[in-house]
């Protein structure tokens, strides 16, 4: 497995390979304001960014070339890559000054937007609609192919179909979706319980009730890491469980911090998991990373790193 780390600071990037104790790869300074999400073309060839503002950066992973901005209408708070890096949607925002104190957050006439983009030409394809007019995007996803969109709302979960724009369902209550690499299926997590979701009819299957922090799709297997810090996987043909490890990570912040990631290898082989723990001493703070790797089939434990630290920011695993 690549074992590197994209460390997201205040406005820059570093990725950093867990064998070496320095970034390999440093961009300081890409963005404005602080960072709010990175996000990866599954393929690994791309990545992209947004802060807050009317841009989106599409980025060449290996190198850190700029590829293209994309200027939007809105502020962007959330962005996910098609497989190949071509399609991207977002989650925009009204920004800082339209925000009020109420209990929604958000002027109640104001509405948010899911858009789709053509990271090609720049160009937006279309604006995803949403029954009900919902507020405060909060999560978003693409499917590998392009064709389907999500987005997580303050109450509801929505899929679209990106080639019509049509609504295909939507599922009340809160949590974050992502789409399975075959594109038939979602795996839905909300508030610990983990489902498999049909992307066709919105029909969910029950996996794990309560306890799962992060989660992982490669082919027919789903694996997801316990608040017990319990690695599983559970195969999607069958239904069942076939394996279970103990992670050996610190749980004390786990599934708070926004700094955690689980990811196959590019081969579906290995499994990484990534963990972000503060430390506060008299002379600094910051956090420090804890990675592990395991057999993806078997659970075996196969390599682990606790010693990186960082001054801020997070991190996710490349693919």
């Amino acid at each position: 497995m690549k074992k590197t780390i994209l460390l997201a600071t205040m406005t820059g990037l570093a990725v950093l390979t867990l064998s070496a104790q320095k970034p390999a790869l440093v961009l300081p300074t890409i963005h404005s304001r602080p960072i709010l999400q990175v996000c990866f073309s599954a393929d690994n060839r791309f990545m992209a960014t947004c802060a807050g503002t009317e841009e989106i950066k599409l980025w060449e992973q290996k190198t850190g070339r700029l590829i293209r901005t994309v200027q939007t209408p809105l502020p962007v708070s959330n962005i996910s890559l098609s497989k190949d890096g071509a399609r991207l949607v977002c989650g925009t925002y009204p920004g800082v000054s339209e925000y009020t104190e109420s209990a929604d957050g958000v002027k109640p006439d104001i509405n948010t937007e899911v858009q789709v983009w053509d990271m090609v030409s720049g160009k937006k394809l279309r604006t995803l609609k949403a029954l009900g007019q919902p507020i405060r995007i909060e999560h978003v996803e693409i499917s590998d192919d392009g064709n389907l969109a999500l987005a997580t709302f303050k109450e509801q979960i929505t899929v679209w179909d990106v080639r019509s724009g049509a609504e295909k369902w939507t599922i009340e209550g809160w949590g974050i979706g992502d789409f399975c690499p075959d594109g038939a299926n979602l795996l839905l997590n909300q508030n610990g319980t983990l489902s498999l979701v049909d992307c066709n009819n919105g029909q969910q299957t029950p996996i794990l009730n309560d306890s799962c922090a992060l989660y992982a799709c490669q082919g027919d297997a789903v694996v997801m890491l316990t608040k017990g810090m319990v690695l599983k996987r559970w195969d999607i043909r069958s239904k069942s469980f076939s394996a279970e490890v103990a992670v050996g990570l610190e749980a004390d912040y786990f599934g708070s911090y926004p700094g955690q990631d689980i990811r196959f290898s590019q081969d579906g082989t290995q499994l990484g998991v990534l963990n972000t723990v503060d430390f506060n001493t008299e002379e600094t703070y910051g956090v420090r990373w804890q990675f592990r790797s395991f057999d993806a089939n078997t659970g075996k434990f196969l390599t682990k790193r606790d010693t990186m630290e960082y001054d801020n920011g997070w991190g996710f695993l490349t693919p």
